[in-house]
């Protein structure tokens, strides 16, 4: 009797360790269909990432929080970014579950030394993560009584890195139950802080740039003299002053060539073209240019100018800026000087003995001194102290003619302002003694424009030393420059990289042969510039995959190439996970009919919420049956693929291309009206052509196409919308082989 009772204790036992195992096993199936699908959210989100606008990655942001807040079941998720050199935080961002309250309003400008546990983590490039804050260390007191405060139960917070720099933390709260996160959610939620850096990187270095772009129109606009933009030989901006001198309008000026306001020739009889080219290009190489020149207004009056040339770079272009100044009447006082020398404009002098004998009321006007306080005193009494010397210095040589053209000095004016004037000195006769006569202009405003565009040239570079993303200048194979975060990601530093190493020690074999290519397409005009996805290899030798882009730029003189780096190696990998997801097709490797309608369902979603039109695509592969039947299956993948790469061509990286089925293909345009698909289509037929001469095929590739245009406001899905493009496409091929006499 005994022995049959513990065989069913056994029993019992066994059973329940089973169900144990079975539970367990649950539980893991469960927790991978989750990491799964949060997977395959991030990866649609992070696609449509890529195309936002720096205006609209905010509202991308909000858009990501609410998708992954809701997917993951928190209460609550928000991005906190680092400010004032990280010595404060901010809750930019923020989405709410229903019923739960929004504290973004409180959370604004925080110093980190008041949660110095979380911040410490954050900085330090590492993960919290909290299944009940309870649980938190002694040393996190502050941060205790904060998650109390708002009703968390359980956090987790993902480090923004952006080129090895924190700029915040990615967070998500449970404020109604615990919560516990798997070690596959955390890596994935890592990857989602990995694109927010990108975007704030990339949404920031456009604002900086904006703010400067509008410092310096304002002072170019409201500048006193004439200020023309040049790029080449051809006029490209000016201000409202060379409006009213020139008495034209702007589209009389701009794209003329910088010849069009100058006589043939100067008074010298010198060729105008020729010196004004000379001069442009002394200036362009860095050597600032000054002299007087001859200019015609619109109606063909001549007036003097006075003219500096200097080189300038604006948006990473390189310009010449031609800040003029009529001088007319000045050269009229000038020849007219001993009998009219009250009326000239210049300030006009005459010093014998060291002193001042004479002041016309264009100098006492400049300096603010009445002729009584100036007669009589030092002629170098109101020039600053450190550049008296050299003041003595310049009259010297002018007056040896060992100085032909006039320099500058600062003068205290006698409202205490330091005043810039440009100053020329001659050697005459005055009352039978030998004297001095100069003339002088001021020069001032000039002087603070230029130290003004120099200010903003300055911040150009601090904003580019201080930049998240990349930023080199390439020039004969080699770095001539490169920013901290360039150097970062190769795992140098920048004093060993520029002048000594250039792209091609770093990028990997396999792509070298086409960054040589794409930068020869480029040197051939075929290109504006570079846009190519390569693998390098860091200093530590580890393999990075990034982002280059570059352009033409002009460096001392000769061609150089500017441009950007990011490194996408997250981005790559989220890219190689997507095809094992079973979202590209394996022969053409564009989407398939899966992937295609993931991805296109969230960019009729993102046209509905911007008002943007869509464009789809529907491609049919013409007597696909023919060539498989004839000349073998073989034949028919070659002729996909070669389809496949055409549609490549043909449409940007941002457009979504899908195989939706064995000779089916479907395009959707994102951001492209209505307007855009005769041009679109065009460019299709050009690249078909192009590869019939090129490839000696049996037979000759053709493509049958129908285009639908999605309006937001006559919404409708993406299944109706290439419904729609299918009708189009079988008529347009229908009518085609009507005109060829084929039977379908």
């Amino acid at each position: 009797m005994e022995k049959p009772i513990q065989e069913m204790t056994e029993l019992k036992s066994r059973l329940a360790e089973l169900e144990k195992i079975n539970a367990e096993h649950k539980r893991a199936d469960k927790a991978i269909k989750n990491s799964e699908g949060l997977l395959r959210l991030i990866l649609t989100l992070s696609t449509n990432f890529i195309i936002l606008s720096p205006d609209e990655i905010d509202d991308g942001i909000n858009d990501v929080l609410k998708a992954i807040g809701s997917f993951a079941g928190v209460d609550r998720s928000y991005v906190f970014q680092f400010e004032k050199n990280g010595l404060e935080m901010s809750n930019t961002h923020e989405w709410c579950g229903k019923g739960i309250k929004s504290k973004i309003q409180g959370l604004q400008h925080i110093s980190i030394n008041e949660f110095p546990w979380l911040c410490e983590k954050i900085m330090n490039f590492e993960v919290i993560h909290l299944p009940d804050i309870t649980e938190l260390p002694f040393n996190a007191i502050a941060e205790k009584k904060e998650f109390m405060r708002e009703d968390i139960q359980s956090i987790i917070a993902v480090p923004i890195v952006s080129a090895y720099s924190i700029m915040g933390f990615l967070g998500f709260d449970s404020v109604c139950s615990k919560k516990r996160w798997s070690e596959d959610t955390i890596s994935l939620l890592k990857n989602v802080g990995e694109i927010f850096a990108h975007a704030l990187s990339r949404k920031q270095i456009t604002e900086a740039l904006r703010e400067n772009e509008s410092k310096y129109r304002t002072l170019f606009e409201y500048a006193n003299d004439i200020i023309l933009l040049i790029k080449g030989d051809i006029f490209v901006d000016c201000n409202t002053k060379t409006l009213q001198i020139f008495g034209c309008s702007c589209n009389q000026i701009v794209e003329q060539p910088i010849y069009r306001f100058s006589p043939v020739f100067q008074p010298d009889g010198s060729n105008s073209r020729e010196i004004f080219t000379e001069k442009m290009n002394a200036a362009l190489k860095g050597n600032p240019q000054h002299f007087e020149w001859k200019h015609c207004r619109y109606d063909g009056t001549a007036f003097d100018a006075e003219v500096s040339l200097n080189r300038i770079v604006l948006g990473g272009e390189a310009f010449v800026q031609a800040i003029i100044r009529d001088v007319t009447e000045r050269k009229i006082a000038e020849e007219l000087f001993r009998t009219l020398a009250n009326s000239s404009p210049a300030g006009v002098h005459i010093v014998q003995g060291g002193k001042f004998k004479f002041v016309n009321p264009s100098f006492q006007q400049i300096t603010g001194y009445s002729e009584d306080e100036v007669v009589g005193k030092n002629s170098l009494a109101f020039v600053i102290d450190e550049e008296k010397e050299a003041a003595k210095d310049n009259v010297l040589k002018m007056l040896q003619g060992e100085r032909p053209s006039a320099f500058e000095i600062r003068v205290h004016a006698k409202t205490g302002e330091i005043r810039w004037i440009l100053t020329t000195i001659t050697s005459i006769m005055y009352k039978g003694k030998r004297a001095v006569l100069g003339n002088f202009i001021d020069v001032t405003d000039q002087k603070k424009t230029e130290m003004l565009l120099k200010e903003s040239e300055e911040r150009y570079r601090i904003l580019t030393e201080k930049s998240l993303v990349g930023v080199y200048m390439v020039q004969d194979k080699i770095f001539r420059y490169v920013n901290r975060a360039f150097a970062n990601i190769h795992g140098y530093e920048p004093v060993e990289m520029i002048g000594k190493l250039g792209p091609m020690d770093f990028i990997v074999p396999g792509d070298r042969e086409k960054t040589e290519e794409s930068v020869r397409m480029r040197e051939r005009g075929e290109t504006d510039g570079i846009l190519l996805e390569v693998g390098i290899t860091r200093k530590d030798g580890a393999a990075r995959n990034v982002e280059v882009y570059g352009s033409r730029a002009i460096y001392n003189g000769r061609a150089a190439e500017l441009g950007t780096l990011l490194d996408v190696t997250e981005k790559k990998q989220m890219e190689e996970q997507l095809q094992t997801m079973s979202m590209k097709d394996e022969l053409t490797k564009l989407y398939n009919r899966r992937g295609f309608f993931i991805v296109s369902e969230q960019q009729i979603r993102i046209a509905n919420r911007t008002k943007n039109e869509v464009l789809c695509f529907f491609i049919d592969l013409d007597g696909m049956k023919w060539i498989n039947d004839t000349l073998g299956h073989k034949e028919g993948d070659d002729a996909l693929i070669m389809t496949a790469n055409i549609l490549r061509e043909t449409f940007r990286e941002a457009d979504i291309i899908g195989r939706i089925g064995g000779d089916e293909f479907a395009v959707l345009a994102v951001g492209t009206s209505k307007a855009g698909a005769d041009l679109l289509v065009k460019r299709l037929r050009k690249h078909i052509e192009r590869y019939n001469k090129t490839y000696n095929r049996p037979y000759k590739l053709s493509l049958s196409t129908g285009v639908a245009c999605y309006d937001p406001e006559h919404p409708q899905s993406i299944d109706d919308l290439m419904s729609e493009a299918d009708t189009l496409m079988y008529k347009e091929k229908k009518e085609k082989y009507l005109r060829l006499g084929i039977a379908r």
